[in-house]
């Protein structure tokens, strides 16, 4: 695997259990990556959307607002921790309502990690699209790129695509509308464009694909199209292997951006020229990449408070067009002052390990204090035995004594980043539950934490009064939490008849002794 490598899109099935309406129980489930180098996934959630930004490597975003019981986000999950490799899956057990957009990424055994699977959020969440990046891929074709899945039969209607040259105001015909299968993403095919020349796009009634809200009116993008690709922007990561991220203005072939002989780096600074070892086009078509961003690894990290320039040669567009001979961008490494903060504590998998406590970092660490077990106290009797750094340097996995179900704290301390100046953290506390969250005491398909009756199989799962509970294990017809003899005079009024869904508890559409036996199991018995 590389550092393009990708997940594919997130598929989330998600039910709100017990009448508790706080909090969610939802599982996530998605395509399994193909790369031979695998080594696991990182599950993201939050309060707020990531927008238009696709990559985790640059840290501009993380997802933050809330911890499942399990741990905060990431939660890092390695192979030897799922259930099934090739349909990978985990359930969320306790996330606040407010927690409601979800992605996820694949690593490798380098510890590189992939960009963001598509964004998914619960039904519901509304927020309107909003466009990331409009670009003229070719003389005859505009990109035009949503931050989130839009509705097809609005995105692709001419009528709400004005294209007009920027300085003139000429209106430019737009013949077609093409959907792209991401949900995110059409091309609009136009008339020849001029190089050289920048053009303002107008979007209207483009609607989300879950909730009936829309593009803002008027929405405008301008941009230029070149026939030649040009150099857009350059960000520097000291990541392992150090690497730094080249964005073009258009896409761009494989053969001419994997070569990294195309490719000289200078640090402006001391002179000293900076190898480049390796090469890797980003291929997938999500949040303004479509082909443009290129992983350069170097031979050694870049220095903090240096300026640094780029040269770039032979790479080719898919028109053809070559990048003009010696394109050159400058570029500075800036100087980290910020200490690293402690974002995540969990134990992935109860059924198969613990006495492992993955902790997450929001930045790379220093070797050091990342593998010093005493900086790591949990509470509640646990003993940490060694601490090891994985190679994302960014996850700490801790070997510790078997862990009891029930909530846990880690206080951590004395760990440092892997800046120059080796920011020391300030001391926090993670708080984490291990809990076993796949049971399915019923066996009927649905894990206890999503379950509305974990007790009794019902894989329907009907909840004809919605207060949270099944029909199959609620006969507290007049809610007041207790099935008794109350209850019983409801049944008795509904026995025979078919006006009382309540009542019928075993899904058949009558109410009768089939129930009267389910009734029977159910009385004097609370539902808390």
């Amino acid at each position: 695997m590389n550092a393009t490598a990708r997940t594919s899109v997130l598929l989330l099935s998600m039910l709100l259990t017990h009448g508790v309406a706080a909090v969610n129980n939802p599982k996530l489930a998605w395509d399994p990556n193909t790369e031979p180098a695998l080594a696991g996934y990182k599950l993201y959630f939050g309060t707020e959307s990531r927008g238009c930004i696709g990559d985790p490597l640059d840290e501009r975003f993380t997802y933050r607002g809330g911890a499942a019981l399990q741990g905060g986000a990431p939660i890092v999950i390695f192979l030897n921790e799922l259930q099934d490799l090739a349909n990978p899956s985990y359930l969320l057990a306790g996330l606040p309502a407010t927690v409601n957009r979800f992605a996820v990424t694949a690593f490798d055994s380098n510890g590189l990690e992939s960009r963001y699977s598509d964004e998914v959020r619960l039904a519901g969440t509304v927020q309107p699209p909003i466009v990331c990046a409009t670009t003229a891929d070719t003389s005859t074709a505009v990109v035009v790129e949503y931050s989130q899945f839009v509705e097809q039969a609005s995105a692709t209607a001419l009528a709400n695509y004005v294209l007009s040259d920027a300085a003139t105001s000429a209106v430019i015909p737009i013949t077609g509308v093409v959907f792209d299968p991401n949900f995110k993403q059409v091309t609009l095919t136009v008339s020849a464009l001029l190089p050289n020349t920048s053009y303002r796009l107008t979007i209207n009634g483009v609607k989300d694909f879950f909730d009936p809200v829309f593009i803002a009116p008027n929405t405008q993008r301008i941009f230029t199209y070149t026939a030649a690709p040009t150099l857009r922007g350059a960000l520097a990561l000291n990541h392992a292997p150090p690497h730094l991220q080249l964005e073009f203005n258009k896409g761009i072939t494989v053969l001419s951006a994997n070569l990294s002989t195309h490719y000289a780096v200078l640090d402006i600074t001391s002179g000293a020229g900076v190898n480049v070892t390796a090469a890797n086009l980003a291929l997938d078509r999500n949040y303004a990449d479509n082909d443009r961003t290129v992983d350069l690894t170097t031979a050694a990290p870049l220095i903090e408070g240096h300026q640094y320039r780029i040269t770039v040669n032979n790479v080719v567009d898919h028109e053809g067009h070559a990048i003009a001979a010696d394109s050159t961008l400058n570029f500075n490494m800036p100087v980290d002052t910020v200490p690293p903060t402690a974002v995540s504590a969990h134990v992935t998998n109860p059924l198969r390990k613990r006495n492992e406590v993955h902790v997450v970092f929001d930045e790379e660490i220093d070797p050091t204090s990342a593998a010093t077990a005493a900086n790591y106290l949990i509470n509640n009797g646990i003993q940490v035995g060694s601490a090891t750094l994985f190679d994302d340097h960014k996850t700490v996995v801790l070997a510790t004594s078997p862990h009891p179900d029930g909530a846990y704290q880690i206080t951590i301390a004395g760990i440092r980043d892997h800046s120059v100046a080796k920011n020391l953290m300030t001391p926090s506390i993670l708080s984490y539950r291990v809990l076993d969250n796949i049971t399915d005491t019923d066996g009927d398909g649905r894990e206890n934490v999503r379950d509305n009756c974990p007790a009794l199989p019902n894989p329907d799962q009907r909840d004809t009064d919605g207060d949270g509970f099944g029909n199959r294990c609620d006969a507290d017809f007049n809610g007041d939490g207790r099935v008794n003899t109350l209850d019983f005079g409801i049944f008795k009024q509904a026995f025979g008849k078919t006006t009382n869904p309540n009542a019928d508890l075993n899904g058949d559409g009558r109410v009768n002794t089939l129930d009267f036996g389910i009734f029977k199991q159910l009385f004097g018995k609370s539902l808390f």
